[in-house]
């Protein structure tokens, strides 16, 4: 799940649709940015007829002009909370970039966004905390402030694993307390549990929980550390490419970008 975006055409407002199925009353919805008809219940009407046209009315699929795949929520999310240690700066980006799917962002917000990306490739920004596989730097999990730097929900386990400032926490959810904390770690695999052993001090503790990486190689990691460091402006590359496209097609159409 993630979010997306995309700038509806303007065929329908400067008349370069075919012509709708007789009967019919149509509109742009605001919300959507999908071609609907107002008097549609009169069983009549062929509303298999008006669904077929709102898909083929235009040379657009399905009256689309232009999308992007923004990111995943944990992206967007990540990039929020960088937003926001410099809320000042960037009021209109945090105020149009959504925290669910749906939405709309008017041609003339999408301006004053495409100014703000700007300013933001030119900040100064804050420190990030990764777990990465020891053997190939893959990154496993980065903090999310605003998730409590929490990445794995302990449904069946009872425990929390998550990034605090500088370490890998366990966190029991019955007591808050945390159980295991390490920089640098091995994780061994006991059938439906997993052993996490912190390298330096051989302390250790067993959970009921998958082994962490495998969603990303396989075999998951056996070994990990959790590094600091500054963002650059480009560790966003993704998400602002992806906004910076969309915001000038809106700009450019005169139309909203729908979030999605």
């Amino acid at each position: 799940m993630g979010l997306g975006a995309f700038v509806p055409c303007r065929c329908w407002e400067e008349g370069r649709c075919k012509p709708a199925p007789e009967g019919f009353e149509i509109f742009r919805d605001p919300e959507t940015g999908a071609l609907d008809a107002v008097n549609d219940r009169d069983p009549r009407l062929d509303r298999e007829a008006l669904v077929d046209w709102r898909y083929s009315s235009c040379e657009h699929d399905e009256g689309e002009y232009a999308s992007e795949r923004i990111l995943n929520w944990g992206g967007v999310t990540a990039f929020r909370d960088e937003l926001e240690r410099l809320a000042d700066r960037f009021p209109v980006l945090l105020a149009e970039i959504p925290r669910v799917n749906g939405g709309t962002t008017s041609p003339d917000a999408a301006r004053a966004s495409l100014l703000e990306l700007e300013a933001f490739e030119r900040s100064e920004l804050g420190t990030f905390v990764r777990l990465l596989a020891v053997s190939n730097g893959e990154l496993i999990a980065e903090r999310i402030d605003s998730h409590g730097g929490v990445f794995v929900l302990g449904g069946r386990s009872g425990y929390d694993i998550g990034l605090d400032a500088r370490a890998l926490f366990i966190r029991s959810r019955a007591t808050q307390e945390v159980v295991f904390r390490s920089k640098r770690l091995t994780q061994t695999p006991f059938g439906e549990e997993t052993k996490f052993t912190d390298v330096e001090s051989g302390r250790s503790v067993q959970i009921a929980s998958e082994m962490l990486g495998g969603h990303f190689q396989y075999p998951p990691p056996q070994e990990l550390e959790v590094v600091t460091g500054r963002h650059l402006p480009s560790d966003f590359d993704f998400i602002t490419g992806a906004l910076r496209r969309i915001f000038t097609v809106s700009v450019e159409l005169r139309s909203p970008v729908i979030w999605c």
